[in-house]
């Protein structure tokens, strides 16, 4: 597919279309009628732009330039934020505690089917963030709603690691006495990444 400064105009378009072009502006360090010009097609973004608007809207370049039709780009991490988010949605759909389902066990009706009723989270740090969600959901859906959105775009800042020992061992010599904050976890593992760790200068 070439490039078509038609297709990255529908495209753009599509991305904004639920904003106002001030709003667009704000995000984008650009004033309003710029963004007007990349809209009609008067002026054409820049390589700089479009990294920007790339970075913004969670969108590939490629897509952006019509080169693709692969919109969003590959996550080759996890994030905290993703990890919530899968917990989210399947208790949303009655999957997983803590959210309240009918359980039918399979004992006696299908022998070949395993039954699991409970499954236990050795990492103290999701611990500590599901227990928040856990916490959350006694809320008015309002509330929770706003906490979700809130949390999913912090945590998907920080990528995850996975829980070893060497993970384990730095936790406990940094944690906070109450509860695990989106600030303690990123300066925590903005000093574990230098494998130093002044335990009183995380907060």
């Amino acid at each position: 597919m070439a490039f078509n400064i038609e297709t990255t105009k529908e495209r753009l378009s599509e991305l904004f279309k639920n904003e106002s072009q001030e709003a667009v502006g704000k995000k984008l360090n650009m004033t309003q009628g710029n963004v007007s010009k990349l809209l009609t097609g008067k002026q054409h973004p820049t390589v700089e732009t479009i990294f920007q608007i790339a970075k913004e809207y969670n969108v590939s370049t490629d897509w952006l330039l019509g080169l693709t039709e692969e919109k969003k780009i590959a996550k080759q991490d996890m994030s905290y934020g993703d990890i919530l988010k899968m917990f989210s949605i399947l208790g949303e759909k009655g999957a997983l505690w803590p959210f309240c389902s009918t359980m039918h066990t399979v004992d006696g009706i299908d022998k070949e089917l395993p039954m699991v009723t409970n499954v236990g989270i050795g990492d103290e740090i999701l611990q500590s963030i599901l227990y928040e969600w856990k916490t959350m959901l006694q809320s008015q859906e309002d509330i929770y709603q706003i906490w979700l959105d809130k949390r999913l775009k912090e945590y998907a800042e920080i990528d995850y690691i996975s829980w070893d020992e060497d993970v384990k061992n730095f936790f406990y010599e940094c944690r906070p006495l109450q509860g695990v904050s989106h600030e303690f976890l990123k300066a925590f593992f903005s000093v574990y990444k230098k494998k130093n760790c002044p335990g009183d200068k995380i907060k």
